[in-house]
């Protein structure tokens, strides 16, 4: 008779943001974190809804919509345990243009927006790799719009989301 498999034991060090975070960093935040389920096809915002947390994928994968007037929708990023949900809000707004929808069930971990902010604003290591981090999806938005809808292979991308770059 076979033994069931184990769920993998999740840590946050599976999310590479958190992973980074120095000890200090880690002794700060850790406490606050909250594992959460993400099953297929949860909504964890809609475009205009004012953000309370930030969530750090671990084995799941959130896709960001951004939603036109009619309705209609262009996938615009794709989140896995690479990054966080919800930059806005350390970027100075409460509420976001897109919509986050699961594309991947899995885990991730949840924190309360003001404990990020609250972090953020202590000037150190953390708000350096978030700032990077957002960069580097600007860059890569900026990669696709020179590239003509085809950015070298940067997955979620679609010639759709092109467009919504130029308005």
């Amino acid at each position: 008779m076979a033994l069931p498999i184990p769920d993998p034991v999740l840590d946050p060090h599976q999310n590479r943001l958190l992973g980074a975070l120095s000890s200090a960093e880690r002794e700060r935040i850790y406490p606050h974190l909250q594992l959460v389920p993400l099953p297929l096809g949860k909504v964890l915002y809609e475009s205009g809804d004012l953000l309370r947390y930030v969530y750090f994928p671990t084995d799941s994968i959130v896709s960001l919509l951004y939603v036109l007037a009619d309705g209609a929708s262009a996938e615009i990023s794709v989140v896995g345990n690479e990054g966080l949900i919800g930059i806005a809000l350390f970027m100075g707004g409460e509420t976001t243009p897109s919509r986050a929808i699961v594309q991947s069930a899995g885990q991730a971990y949840r924190l309360l927006g003001d404990r990020l902010k609250e972090e953020f604003h202590r000037n150190g290591s953390m708000q350096l790799l978030l700032l990077r981090y957002t960069q580097d999806g600007w860059s890569a938005q900026l990669r696709l719009r020179g590239a003509g809808g085809d950015p070298g292979g940067i997955p979620g991308y679609t010639v759709t989301a092109q467009r919504l770059l130029d308005r």
